[in-house]
């Protein structure tokens, strides 16, 4: 049932010409159509499709068919059940269906396919989401869920086409496609219903909608939108092929075998499809023939028919009616080797025109596919290929175009059974190529997302170790030897951290390519027997087609289905882009980095030791003794006299000098105020033998015991020098 969804989504309705071995007549009516038909001109093309879809009609609904008798053991008959659609199908409850999916895929698009998407959706918003944006949207939805690798994606544009216009058919049908796809049946019901009331003259949502009814086994509902989409087009062959699956399920089987060949007749099923179909009627049928179950009979009596007729074989024996033999319709795919030698053509299109498939890069490292250009090749390889598919489809496109070149008079042979063989291998090769491509798809997004999560892991550990590394050197010494050491050692821990995670991320990825690359050579090794087996298979057909007219188009299908193939083969090579390796400064080999540099050896401290501090620093203590004095202070001690005339001697401890000094002084009283002023010259020997002169101006004031000290003095050796200092008397 899946596999009428193909064409449903793309909403393309073929109506090609019939293909029954007991109709030549109208068979030939319907070629005589097709060679006199200007299809140039809309009209003649619309009056011709219009004919051919009659005859077709004509054809499929031919009374004369036998019908067959038997067992229904092959397939259990289904139970009516009836479906109620849990929601109304309302213009709001369709939005509230489509913005529900639209926000449950948007989280799962990747950051690539948001930009992707958003961009697209800007570009509608531009255009004030008219008719062309919003087929627009709709449209990449539908390809995106053909021919991409997440759903996700193509629903994001399928549900934001819905929502920007709730009233266009082809958004809400796509839309109600897509929930059939992923198998939310009852879901979509709602959905095509009000797709169905916006324009109910379509036989692809009503052939939806009765496909949709019929899953769910509501066989009534189901088998009255189908005859429904047969009432707006007789020769829609999904909706006879639906059809003759629900009457097997309800074990009607003439009508069965009738929309059987109707859905071959209109190509409404694959070949296997309808192969599988066939042999069930075929089942039943012989088991008739031997002898069937009363109830199997009883279906037949409903249809009026003699127990004679009921029970009649699918290959009549001399009882004077004219029948088709569906076996006939539905000829072996193995091809006849009884082909008279004069009937017997060199093949149309020669052998080395096959495609073949690429060969691609064997890249053992993620650096090499990462960096070394394995990855920037293969978008390359990728966007030159569809640039050849793209010249083939639109070579396909003016084949289909041209007419048969051929006589007035003639009639163009239609090898029904050569072009229905093809056309059924083709679907089921490319069908399973999808199968095949979709898999490695799911497998590559599994890795991506490793890359990812990995990657994840090794920037939080690049922050943290980063983090530490400068908490280290803050914590350093300022002075050297030791700020050096710690420097080096902050930063050797940093590297063995460093080291370690960029090494344990990039085997990581290692792995992850290592896989990835095991998956793709499995799979392109797949798609190279399908290929294979393409022409291998249609290749014996294709001989049998003495047409030019035929073969010519029946070869471009060919290669339509090996250029799928190469192409899921590219995309699957392509789809890798996986996280970049991570390079450090600290280089690759950890094992330079885990032994600590020993400590440097500390220098002895050359300082001088240092005596008691002066309790009484700033600070000059004087003793008066009559005219003389003792001066000291925590550098030196002085003794002197005067009166009129001033000689002092003086011993400084600290610069180990002895000075003595000579001049003229004074002294006044006034009360508790006094002061007193000496000035001269001085003699000065230090204890290493040098000797100094200068001059010396001294003035004391005092209030009480209490008072200020000033001296100035210049020296040769020393210079001048002016110091003042606290006096306290004793």
């Amino acid at each position: 049932m899946k596999s009428y969804l193909t064409i449903f989504f793309l909403l393309i309705s073929l109506s090609l010409a019939a293909q029954s071995t007991n109709a030549d007549e109208i068979r030939r009516q319907m070629a005589k159509v097709r060679q006199s038909t200007n299809w140039s001109d809309p009209a003649a093309a619309r009056k011709a499709t219009e004919e051919i879809r009659r005859l077709a009609a004509k054809l499929s609904g031919n009374q004369n068919l036998p019908v067959i008798g038997g067992s229904d053991n092959s397939t259990p008959l289904g139970k009516q059940t009836e479906v109620k659609s849990s929601v109304n199908p309302t213009k709001e409850n369709i939005l509230r269906i489509a913005e529900r999916f639209y926000n449950r895929s948007y989280k799962q698009l990747n950051a690539i396919e948001k930009s992707r998407f958003d961009l697209e959706y800007q570009n509608a918003q531009k255009n004030k989401f008219n008719r062309q944006a919003v087929n627009a949207l709709t449209s990449n939805g539908a390809n995106l869920m053909m021919f991409g690798t997440n759903h996700h994606e193509g629903c994001v544009y399928l549900t934001s086409a819905v929502k920007a216009d709730i009233n266009d058919t082809l958004a809400v049908n796509n839309f109600g496609a897509y929930l059939r796809i992923i198998d939310s049946l009852k879901v979509s019901l709602p959905v095509l219903l009000y797709a169905n009331t916006l324009f109910d003259k379509s036989p692809v949502i009503l052939t939806q909608i009765g496909c949709s009814y019929f899953e769910l086994n509501d066989f009534k509902k189901g088998e009255t939108y189908l005859k429904l989409a047969l009432q707006v087009n007789p020769g829609f062959g999904k909706a006879h092929s639906a059809l003759c699956e629900l009457y097997l399920k309800t074990g009607r089987w003439k009508e069965a075998l009738q929309e059987l060949i109707a859905g071959v007749v209109n190509q409404g099923c694959s070949y296997m499809q309808a192969h599988a179909n066939f042999q069930q009627l075929a089942d039943v049928s012989s088991a008739n023939k031997s002898g069937g179950s009363a109830k199997a009979q009883g279906f037949y009596n409903q249809n009026n028919l003699s127990d004679d007729d009921a029970l009649a074989p699918l290959v009549p024996e001399n009882k004077g009616k004219v029948q088709i033999d569906p076996k006939d319709m539905l000829t072996s795919l193995v091809p006849e080797d009884n082909i008279p030698d004069e009937d017997k053509l060199a093949p149309l299109v020669p052998q080395d025109n096959k495609i073949k498939m690429p060969q691609f890069a064997n890249i053992t490292s993620v650096n090499d596919w990462m960096e070394g250009g394995g990855y920037s090749g293969a978008i390359s390889a990728f966007q030159s290929f569809l640039t050849t598919d793209m010249a083939a489809a639109n070579e396909l496109q003016q084949v289909l175009k041209e007419q048969p070149n051929i006589s007035p008079d003639a009639v163009l042979r239609d090898y029904p059974n050569e072009r229905f063989a093809i056309d059924c291998i083709t679907e089921m090769i490319g069908d399973m190529s999808n199968d095949e491509s979709m898999k490695l798809s799911k497998k590559t997004d599994k890795y991506i997302e490793q890359a990812v999560s990995y990657q994840q892991i090794y920037m939080d550990k690049y922050q943290r170790i980063s983090k530490d590394y400068m908490s280290c050197l803050q914590a350093c010494p300022t002075e050297n030897p030791m700020h050096d050491y710690c420097t080096g050692e902050c930063q050797r821990k940093y590297c063995l951290e460093m080291c370690n995670a960029a090494n344990s991320y990039n085997q990581n990825l290692q792995n992850i390519f290592d896989d990835w690359t095991r998956d793709f050579n499995e799979s392109k090794q797949k798609q190279q027997e399908l290929l294979d087996d393409l022409y291998g298979f249609t290749t014996p057909w294709f001989k049998k087609l003495y047409s030019p007219y035929w073969s010519r188009i029946e070869a471009y299908e060919i290669r339509r289905v090996a250029l799928l193939i190469v192409g899921n083969t590219v995309t699957g090579y392509a789809h890798r882009a996986l996280t970049f390796p991570a390079h450090t400064d600290c280089g690759s080999d950890c094992s330079v980095f885990v032994n600590a540099a020993p400590p440097p050896v500390e220098e002895v401290d050359k300082k001088e030791p240092n005596g008691n501090e002066c309790p009484f620093e700033g600070n000059k203590l004087s003793l008066g003794i009559g005219l003389c004095s003792v001066d000291f202070d925590c550098e030196s001690i002085e003794a002197g006299c005067s009166a009129g005339v001033s000689i002092s001697a003086k011993r400084n401890f600290k610069n180990k000098s002895s000075t003595l000094f000579v001049g003229a002084g004074g002294e006044a009283n006034l009360g508790a105020v006094s002061g007193e002023i000496k000035t001269g010259v001085t003699f000065t020997k230090y204890d290493n033998g040098n000797m100094d002169v200068g001059g010396k101006f001294e003035m004391t004031g005092k209030v009480g015991p209490v008072g200020k000290n000033y001296e100035m003095s210049a020296t040769l050796m020393e210079g001048a020098n002016v110091e003042g200092k606290n006096v306290i008397g004793l």
